[in-house]
């Protein structure tokens, strides 16, 4: 067996041993392609991007859309008078404009006669699938960007107008720093709710429980004394989430070491958030409507970069809760040529005047896309203080 020491081995492999070089025009010959991972980086995680499409409603347009929900003075009934009271019926229409947004490429239009097989692999053959994964990406984008805006005195996305504010309300209010939301967008005299709570410590199987309780209890916009029924299912958070996330939703016994007469003992404590345990014994079947049931955690890299843990606060608890119930009003609404975001696609071939010209072959990219507030029940953003 040939050593490393040898001049004719490779040092990769003891037993590999090179006869001659070869030239490198040579060796261009015979250079084998495999395409299996041409597009490898271009690929979308789409674990990520289809958060966008929880709580949240696209609508199929160019330049402005509106989303109508109709909201009657009050569903209660009241005891008959020889006269009688009408109810007023209002109607809510969050609007959204869109914007231009583009994406295009271009590479040698004389790559169009040169080798077949790296003629395939540019462009025409290739690109069409990235730009649909593109135009799903810039929906996730947009709502991590919506998010970055929708709270505090400088809010730029704003609720419908709400008694007194005509401008709206930051889609996430506190109730302190700016003014809790009225349960009906129309009534002075409506209960009031908060979904911003900048002191809500860590995250935990406590903090789960009193999360989901808060979204429960928001009240009804047109019936006294009922809840609007909202509930928690997903739950969203920046990267350095995992950890507290997995341990409250894998967790389901934990052996837990204290100390009993100056003796360590070990006790069982069941997590009572876990979501293999809440449904194997059903909430229905110990609780109630509660609005207390299993949820669904998300991680969102767009939530790293919130002001709210921007500088020292990096790294403190953040989450955000969604109830996201298809039959729910959106808390986020998207505008754009069709509800998969997908972009109008134009390719200038080698045979355009533009390749003539320019001596290159492009492909132009456009989406008119929008995204806008849409109503705060079903909502809930938390930081840890």
């Amino acid at each position: 067996m040939a050593t490393f020491n040898d001049p004719g081995t490779l040092p990769m492999f003891a037993d590999f041993t090179h006869i001659g070089a070869v030239a490198p025009s040579v060796q261009a010959m015979v250079v084998a392609f495999h395409a299996n991972y041409l597009n490898a980086l271009n690929r979308v995680p789409q674990n990520y991007i289809k958060q966008a499409d929880i709580g949240t409603f696209v609508m199929q347009g160019i330049f402005e859309g509106r989303v109508p929900m109709q909201l009657p003075g009050s569903l209660a009934f009241e005891l008959r008078t020889d006269t009688r009271r009408y109810q007023q019926l209002h109607l809510a229409a969050p609007s959204v404009k869109t914007s231009p947004f583009d994406l295009n490429f271009e590479w040698p239009y004389i790559l169009e006669n040169g080798d077949a097989k790296l003629k395939e692999y540019y462009g025409p053959q290739t690109l069409p699938a990235a730009y649909v994964d593109a135009g799903r990406a810039h929906k996730y984008r947009m709502l991590g960007d919506l998010r970055k805006v929708a709270y505090g005195t400088s809010a730029q996305a704003l609720t419908i107008p709400q008694p007194g504010f005509p401008l709206g309300l930051p889609l996430y209010s506190d109730g302190s720093v700016t003014a809790a939301h009225f349960s009906h967008p129309f009534r002075a005299d409506s209960a009031r709710f908060v979904n911003l709570y900048l002191t809500a410590g860590k995250f935990d199987s406590d903090a789960l429980i009193t999360t989901q309780a808060n979204m429960a209890n928001i009240p009804h916009p047109t019936i006294p004394h009922l809840p609007a029924g909202y509930e928690v299912k997903h739950i969203k958070g920046p990267t350095w989430m995992r950890k507290p996330f997995f341990d409250v939703a894998v967790a389901n016994l934990q052996m837990q070491i204290k100390t009993l007469g100056g003796t360590s003992v070990a006790a069982a404590a069941t997590n009572i958030a876990a979501l293999d345990k809440l449904k194997e014994i059903g909430e229905s079947n110990f609780i109630g409507a509660s609005g207390v049931g299993p949820v669904t955690y998300h991680i969102d890299p767009t939530m790293d970069a919130h002001p709210l843990v921007a500088g020292v606060n990096q790294g403190k608890h953040f989450w955000e809760a969604v109830d996201g119930s298809p039959d729910g009003a959106p808390y986020v609404n998207f505008l754009a040529p069709d509800v998969n975001f997908t972009p109008m696609v134009r390719l200038l071939g080698d045979q355009s005047e533009e390749a003539t010209k320019s001596g290159m072959i492009r492909i132009y990219g456009d989406l008119h896309a929008g995204v806008g507030a849409g109503w705060p029940g079903g909502v809930a953003l938390y930081f840890e203080g």
